[in-house]
């Protein structure tokens, strides 16, 4: 991917948008991002947002699906699980849903009116057990940083061939 930082981009970013097969959805305002764009992609659930280099893709992809697109060299190098640089594997960043995730920690005890010294012992106490109950669900991904065309091309085609 080119940087696209202080460039006139929406040709650009039409061009991988359309090679990938992505719809391109225009806004009325301009997104406040770099770079400066008034264009997204949207593919069922899953939106496409460009960056400076890469794309952020943000949709709950489910745990089998992150990992067959990390078993893919093009995807274990430019489709980065949540953007971490080091591309770790999914498993390591996977979450249940955020319906979920709210449960257990209203299970726990967990209250939003809490101050902020409170929600910290809350986490003191709670962490192990949260992230043990959370693994009893569903695991996704909710965050793609894509590196390469290729990388974009491949995000759609799993997607469309799982979907």
């Amino acid at each position: 991917m080119i940087n696209l930082a202080g460039v006139d981009s929406n040709c650009q970013i039409t061009k991988e948008l359309n090679l990938a097969g992505i719809p391109v959805m225009a806004h009325e305002e301009m997104l406040n991002s770099e770079p400066i764009t008034n264009l997204t992609g949207k593919l069922g659930d899953f939106t496409f947002t460009r960056a400076w280099y890469y794309w952020v893709v943000n949709g709950e992809v489910p745990l089998n699906l992150a990992q067959k697109l990390y078993q893919n060299p093009i995807g274990r190098k430019d489709v980065r699980v949540s953007g971490h640089c080091g591309c770790p594997p999914p498993e390591e960043w996977c979450e249940p849903s955020m319906t979920v995730q709210e449960h257990i920690k209203t299970n726990l005890g967990y209250k939003e009116e809490m101050t902020w010294k409170e929600k910290l012992i809350f986490w003191q106490k709670h962490e192990a057990e949260f992230k043990e109950e959370c693994k009893k669900y569903k695991q996704y991904i909710y965050c793609y940083h894509i590196d390469s065309q290729e990388g974009l091309n491949l995000f759609v085609q799993t997607l469309i061939e799982n979907y």
